[in-house]
C-alpha cells in the first residue's frame, strides 16, 4: 500500500496565503516528516498498526469504529491520536487519516478538530480580538461555543 504524507505547515494554514517552497516554515507546530514518498520507496517503508480513535464527518457526532490502520512510524508520535475522514470536505478526502495532537488551544490558522456540542468539525481555527470561529471552507464559517479537541499535525492519505 502506498501513502502520501501531507504535513500541515505554516504556509498551508491560511486560505489566501500562497505556498512558497523556497522558504522554510518557522514557528510551525508541525514536526518534520519525510518528503512525500512515491513509487518503489513508498513500498519499502515499514508500517505500524494504529487504532483509529474515531471517524469524523463534518457536523456530525464522532463514529467509533474500532478499526485499525497501518501507517509509517514517522507519521505519528505516542501522544497523538488518529481520526479517519468519513466524507470528503474542503479540508480532507474520504479515507484520509488525520494525525491529531490532543490539546484545547490552537493558534490562528491551525487546522483543528473542534466540537460544537456533540458535533465534530474540521477546519482552520481563527481567534482574534476576543472572537473565535472555525473556517471549514473559503465560504463557510462555524461560530458559537466551539471546543478544540486537537490540532492536525499530519494527513495520511492511503493510495
Amino acid at each position: 500500500m502506498q501513502f502520501v504524507l501531507t504535513p500541515i505547515s505554516a504556509e498551508l494554514r491560511f486560505f489566501a496565503r500562497p505556498v512558497r517552497s523556497d522558504v522554510p516554515s518557522q514557528g510551525s507546530h508541525t514536526r518534520a516528516v519525510p518528503w512525500n514518498p512515491s513509487g518503489p520507496s513508498a513500498l519499502l517503508m515499514d508500517l505500524i498498526e494504529v487504532d483509529i480513535d474515531a471517524e469524523i464527518e463534518h457536523g456530525k457526532p464522532l463514529y467509533v469504529s474500532g478499526a485499525v490502520a497501518r501507517i509509517p512510524p514517522e507519521a505519528i508520535e505516542e501522544h497523538e491520536i488518529v481520526y479517519r475522514v468519513r466524507r470528503t470536505t474542503d479540508m480532507a478526502e474520504r479515507g484520509d487519516l488525520l494525525i491529531v495532537e490532543q490539546r484545547s488551544t490552537a493558534a490562528t490558522g491551525e487546522l483543528v478538530v473542534a466540537f460544537r456540542g456533540p458535533n465534530a468539525f474540521l477546519g482552520h481555527w481563527w481567534a482574534k480580538h476576543g472572537l473565535h470561529e472555525l473556517h471549514v471552507s473559503p465560504d463557510e464559517t462555524i461560530t458559537g461555543e466551539l471546543l478544540i479537541a486537537g490540532a492536525v499535525t499530519l494527513i495520511v492519505r492511503p493510495k
